[in-house]
C-alpha cells in the first residue's frame, strides 16, 4: 500500500509541476470588429438621455399603481 501511495504522490506532483495557468489560459486579446468609432459616441449620448429620463421620471404622471 505504501508503494501505491508513493507512486501516486510522484505522479500527482509531476502533474502539479506541469500546471501552467499562463500557458493554459492566455489573456484575451482585443479584437477589432471594424465598427466605426461613432458607435462609442452614440452609446454616450444614449447614456446621457437615460440619465435625463431618470431625473424627470418622477414628474411624469402614470397610471401604474393607481387604484
Amino acid at each position: 500500500m505504501d508503494s501505491i501511495f508513493t507512486s501516486f504522490k510522484a505522479g500527482a506532483q509531476a502533474d502539479l509541476n506541469a500546471w501552467d495557468c499562463n500557458a493554459m489560459y492566455p489573456r484575451p486579446q482585443p479584437v477589432d470588429f471594424g465598427q466605426p468609432k461613432w458607435l462609442g459616441g452614440l452609446g454616450k449620448a444614449a447614456s446621457q438621455a437615460f440619465k435625463v429620463y431618470n431625473m424627470i421620471k418622477p414628474l411624469i404622471p402614470s397610471k401604474a399603481g393607481a387604484g
